[in-house]
């Protein structure tokens, strides 16, 4: 699988020696900016905690930080470039072609999406197809998951805690048992700490407070164990 690279949108003026002996440049990266609105209340945190998850099980996503701004906090996820692997949007036209070139990430992404709530992957995969010697799978836009699952906070948390939903997922019943189980081992590995960790922070996150952030953590715990994530997966993504 090859690695993600990112637009380097301006490289200049070199750093004084005093600052680095490496010869190191000042640049700026092109990224996607997001903020918290009425229709996505919990965007910023959510993009931000679905990339850390993502990391923890060696998803490939692209890369976000989190960013002040006067109106508050702000979620900058970084543009793939495309200079050296020409990428597609997965959408419904090529979602086929995209599992049968990549059935194993499709299933992994899928396993991932289901644990977190995701069901807006279609549209928000980056692949190559076959047009270059690198396989690159990458997730883009993963704010749909969480707090954001639904319209409010309150109804998201409502579905998350219910072992049977997302009762879909938009790659279909097409994913091998294999496939899918080694995510799911990953999961059911995962530390309590490490989860905790991935979720919760020492402040608000966008309009994420400190409770909140909690209780993810315990609903993604909750989800992880007694078989729940192999049930669910069974049922929505393997083939009957």
């Amino acid at each position: 699988m090859g690695f993600l690279t990112y637009n380097l949108k301006w490289r200049n003026e070199k750093l004084s020696s005093e600052e680095s002996s490496t010869g190191a440049c000042y640049g700026d990266l092109e990224a996607v900016v997001k903020r918290d609105t009425p229709d996505a209340p919990a965007q910023v945190y959510c993009e931000y905690v679905a990339a850390r998850l993502a990391a923890l099980l060696g998803i490939n996503v692209a890369v976000g930080v989190l960013v002040p701004h006067a109106t508050g906090l702000m979620h900058a996820s970084l543009s793939i470039s495309q200079v050296a692997n020409p990428l597609e949007i997965v959408d419904f036209e090529n979602l086929k072609e995209f599992i049968s070139h990549h059935p194993v990430e499709a299933a992994r992404l899928a396993v991932f999406d289901l644990w977190i709530g995701n069901a807006d992957r279609v549209g928000n995969v980056l692949a190559s197809m076959g047009k270059t010697v690198d396989d690159v799978v990458a997730g883009i836009d993963n704010g749909a998951c969480l707090l954001n699952t639904e319209s409010t906070k309150e109804e998201s948390l409502k579905l998350l805690r219910n072992e049977n939903e997302p009762n879909y997922h938009l790659f279909g019943q097409v994913h091998p048992w294999l496939f899918c189980e080694e995510l799911i081992e990953r999961i059911e590995s995962l530390p309590d700490l490490s989860i905790n960790d991935a979720c919760i922070f020492n402040d608000t996150v966008g309009s994420v407070m400190l409770p909140e952030q909690a209780e993810i953590a315990e609903i993604l715990k909750w989800r992880r164990d007694k078989s729940r994530l192999r049930k669910l997966v069974k049922d929505v993504l393997i083939p009957e």
